[in-house]
């Protein structure tokens, strides 16, 4: 089985607040992890990934 919770080298998360709102993002209701959750927007770069590419 493969692991559903990658390790992760890199994550950047933003919090983007204009006007006193703040962006967030909805996960697909049919996503593997936490579906249907509210999150700030991020960006995960696995093990076998540059951070620069």
């Amino acid at each position: 089985m493969v692991n559903p919770y990658p390790n992760y080298r890199l994550s950047i998360k933003i919090v983007l607040l204009h006007q006193n709102r703040v962006l967030l993002t909805k996960r697909a209701d049919d996503a593997t992890l936490r579906p249907g959750t509210w999150h700030v927007p991020a960006v995960n770069k696995g093990f076998t990934k540059s951070a620069f590419t």
